[in-house]
């Protein structure tokens, strides 16, 4: 993260700023919080990056004593045929683990570095 809240909760209008290496070149992309329904869900959607078009929207429910969050991730590059050939694996990969890094300060002390 480049900009943006660095510890606590994102609420609606937040912008954040991400910078990460993709296929051996740096990338940022901005997005901002469009919708925000705490604790039930959020979406984010890209205001600037190197996609035509990025909605992230992740939901949370309770589910025998913990929470089960689903994530729906939309996108579109100018090049359908790489969004469907690269991308969306590369994509899918992606969110498996930070969804993976997630589950694990969620239930380890780790989520005390984020809201603390």
């Amino acid at each position: 993260m480049v900009s943006g809240p660095t510890k606590g909760l994102v609420a609606l209008g937040d912008a954040v700023t991400w910078e990460a290496r993709h296929f051996g070149r740096r990338r940022r992309l901005t997005v901002r919080i469009t919708s925000y329904d705490r604790p039930r869900s959020f979406r984010d959607e890209m205001v600037d990056g190197p996609l035509r078009l990025m909605r992230h929207d992740h939901s949370f429910e309770p589910v025998d004593g913990g929470t089960a969050m689903r994530d729906e991730f939309e996108f579109a590059t100018a090049y359908p045929l790489f969004d469907r050939l690269l991308l969306e694996r590369h994509f899918r990969r992606l969110l498996e683990l930070r969804n993976e890094t997630i589950r694990r300060a969620a239930e380890g002390d780790g989520w005390r570095r984020y809201l603390c």
